[in-house]
């Protein structure tokens, strides 16, 4: 059964835009012809029977609740608190997720009250909570805004994103964030403003690969890498699908050590309302691209 869920999904993810029709059940939508594909032919009980496989895959390629590990300074010891969320992401989620911390139970809130042990040393210097309900969200924008503090987010890559609209600034100025997992596996398809998404994450020297993301749907790409003054290089993402966006100014503003950009010759830009020759502004790369009729030149 697992492998067979495994397979269903694998399918279905590449066939996904051609089905329109659909039934939806639990967070996942398919149709009736995914029998087709899935090579089941009993038309009996279908609906059942993906009821099982998509409640198995969700149990086992996504996650409810994510660590979330945080660098403690002297002031947060002398203050007894540390700031664990951006302010704008606890507005809109408040009442949709919990924050797990020393087997407590507390609500979103854009601070969190230290709790010392006597037993232990008090100048502990890491911090680790887990955030219960991810899979609730749709907008996940400003989740880390300034957290300057966060370290590590080791199960974000088992989010599932397809009820996510809004990305941006989720790591706007995580000064401190040297690496993310890997975040191939979030499905895009619905995901429209990447604003921001690592503007000011001034110590991440490579990004997880991004380049099989589906942007068809991304209107707004302001930013995105604005300030990763570390960043070297950027996976291959000439794929791509810029039909729909229409902004993208500083897109790699201050990437001072970024020295290339991948072959974005297939980008279509026809819907971008700024002039594309300065989207690169401010970052050292040696050759910039020129844009033409809404498409790059190769």
């Amino acid at each position: 059964m697992e492998n067979l869920a495994k397979n269903i999904f694998k399918n279905l993810s590449k066939k996904r835009r051609n089905y329109k029709n659909i039934i939806t059940l639990n967070k996942f939508k398919f149709d009736y012809v995914i029998s087709d594909l899935c090579e089941i032919n009993e038309e009996i009980d279908i609906k059942n029977k993906f009821e099982k496989i998509i409640n198995l895959y969700d149990n086992i390629m996504f996650t409810d609740e994510i660590n979330i590990i945080y660098n403690i300074n002297e002031e947060n010891i002398r203050n007894k608190e540390i700031k664990i969320l951006g302010r704008e992401f606890v507005e809109n989620n408040k009442d949709k997720c919990k924050i797990i911390y020393k087997k407590q139970s507390y609500e979103l809130n854009e601070k969190l009250k230290l709790i010392f042990d006597k037993n232990k040393n008090k100048n502990e210097n890491i911090l680790n909570i887990k955030l219960i309900g991810i899979n609730k969200l749709s907008n996940l924008s400003n989740m880390f805004n300034n957290c300057y503090q966060l370290r590590n987010l080791p199960d974000i890559s088992k989010i599932n994103a397809i009820n996510i609209t809004d990305i941006s600034n989720m790591f706007n100025r995580c000064t401190n964030l040297k690496y993310l997992p890997d975040l191939s596996r979030w499905n895009t398809c619905n995901i429209e403003n990447i604003s921001g998404l690592f503007k000011g994450c001034s110590s991440l020297k490579s990004l997880p690969d991004i380049s099989k993301w589906n942007t068809s749907n991304f209107k707004y790409m302001d930013d995105v890498f604005n300030g990763c003054s570390k960043l070297t290089e950027i996976s291959d993402i000439s794929n791509w699908d810029t039909s729909n966006v229409i902004s993208m100014k500083n897109l790699f503003n201050g990437c001072s050590s970024l020295r290339s950009l991948p072959n974005r010759s297939k980008w279509n830009i026809i819907n971008l309302k700024e002039d594309a020759k300065y989207y690169c502004f401010n970052a050292n790369i040696e050759s910039l691209p020129n844009f033409e009729n809404g498409y790059e030149d190769e």
